[in-house]
């Protein structure tokens, strides 16, 4: 066996490892004794011989030969990749990547030791062109965090959040401009408002009897008139207790035979009542007028108005809420809708008397609690219903201050004297008197008026020239 041994290059880290365990691995007649041991013992082997007896000093040369190559291998290859702290000071925290599921050795180029050293010094990596491909991050070094610096904190994201100085005075014109056309618009929908107020206050008292329009002039009536008469009228009374009239209604003679008549009451005395009231009687019956003129049945005017009027509400800016009983004769057939409550009834003309309306209260409540109403931008479902009149029929739209207290079999028994009451004085002048004795109505033991609330009312009486003749 050849006693010439090529000399294995040698880390530092090595020559530490194997002076610990007491063998030099630079000593050429050490690895000579190792592989000469080696040899003779294969031969024993292959000639089927028993190998020698190792010695305690054999068995030591063994096992220094193998840790040799264990550290000698890797150490070649990875000499300056790995390093082996010596001690910290003061102690740290080391947080490593997690290991490749392979480990791949890499392939870098041999440096200098000037090289090295100058890196070491400080010098710029930059300046020493090492191309290395890391695919972990970094090692980082990070002290044991204190209690006040392990709490998330959320005033940075807080303060990232905000637009700085620049963006906001950017921004400040738009901001300007959109509060100064709000503050427009704001103007503009109050303005309008109380247009709408005061052309409606002064819609009623121009017409103290409540027909707030002139009744169709006779180029527009049909040629052919009808044998069919309905006298209609009403009033509202503010009454003893409330300072204010909620309540509107508003009457119209469409054409010979044909009449309408509708009672809107401000719900549960809000701001914006009174305007609603009689805003909504105004477009009530403008809209079934129109509706009958362009062809509509009775029905499908009366609820193309109530549809229609939360729509026009909201356009206009008419922010309270107000209740609607509208009813509506054409010959011998009675029509009529409601959203809310109040009274619609009929007093036949041979003295019997019926409710025709349920009004929508809520089950086990106050009758002042209602589920339905006129309202700018919602709709409710109206209830309707249709009937046919005998000539001499009376016909009663009122809200629930006057509906409370009107006693309907009362008046069935006078029937005649009410009819010869209207021929005579008009139905305004009947409502008028009506609902004045209604409001005269007081408690035997308090003394206090039966009422506390807003009255209105409106009669039609149904007649037939051709049943009278």
């Amino acid at each position: 066996m050849s006693s010439d041994i090529r000399r294995w290059p040698i880390s530092d880290a090595c020559q530490v490892q194997s002076a610990r365990l007491g063998f030099d691995p630079d000593t050429p007649e050490q690895m000579i004794a190792t592989r000469n041991a080696q040899a003779e013992q294969l031969l024993a082997l292959i000639h089927g011989g028993q190998p020698q007896q190792k010695t305690g000093r054999s068995h030591l040369m063994i096992g220094v030969a193998l840790a040799a190559l264990m550290f000698v291998l890797p150490d070649t290859v990875n000499a300056d990749v790995y390093a082996i702290p010596e001690k910290l000071n003061p102690p740290a925290t080391l947080q490593f990547p997690p290991d490749p599921p392979v480990w791949q050795p890499l392939d870098l180029p041999e440096t200098s030791n000037e090289e090295k050293e100058s890196a070491e010094d400080g010098a710029p990596r930059d300046a020493i062109a090492l191309p290395r491909v890391d695919p972990h991050p970094p090692l980082t070094i990070r002290t044991n965090p204190s209690a006040e610096t392990a709490q998330p904190s959320w005033r940075p994201e807080v303060l990232i959040s905000f637009p700085s100085l620049n963006e906001f005075f950017a921004a400040l014109p738009q901001l300007l401009l959109a509060g100064v056309a709000w503050l427009i618009w704001r103007e503009l929908r109050a303005i309008r408002r109380e247009k709408h107020a005061e052309t409606t206050e002064q819609e009623m008292q121009e017409s103290k009897d409540g027909d707030m329009d002139d009744n169709i002039s006779g180029e527009e009536q049909e040629d052919v008139r009808s044998p069919w008469r309905v006298t209609v009228g009403g009033a509202s009374h503010c009454g003893q207790v409330r300072k204010e009239n909620q309540d509107a209604y508003a009457v119209r003679d469409v054409a010979d035979g044909i009449a309408f008549a509708a009672t809107c009451d401000g719900v549960g005395g809000r701001p914006g009542g009174r305007t609603a009231a009689r805003y909504c009687s105004r477009k009530l019956k403008s809209r079934v007028t129109m509706g009958l003129t362009v062809g509509l049945s009775a029905e499908q005017a009366l609820l193309d108005a109530l549809a229609s009027c939360p729509n026009q509400m909201e356009e206009d800016g008419i922010e309270g809420l107000t209740t609607a009983l509208l009813a509506l004769v054409d010959g011998d057939r009675l029509t009529w809708t409601s959203l809310g409550d109040g009274r619609i009834c009929i007093i036949h003309p041979d003295g019997v008397a019926q409710d025709l309306m349920a009004p929508h209260h809520a089950p086990n409540m106050p009758s002042n609690v209602i589920t339905a109403h006129l309202e700018a931008g919602r709709t409710f479902t109206p209830r309707l219903g249709s009937m046919r009149v005998e000539p001499g029929s009376l016909i009663f739209t009122m809200s629930d201050g006057a509906g409370d207290l009107f006693n309907l079999h009362g008046l069935a028994a006078r029937h005649k004297q009410i009819v010869e009451q209207i021929h005579k004085a008009g139905p305004e002048i009947f409502c008028d008197n009506l609902l004045s004795h209604l409001e005269s109505l007081k408690d035997k033991e308090t003394g206090q008026p039966l009422h506390s609330d807003n009255l209105t009312l409106t009669v039609m009486l149904v007649e037939n020239e051709e049943a009278q003749a």
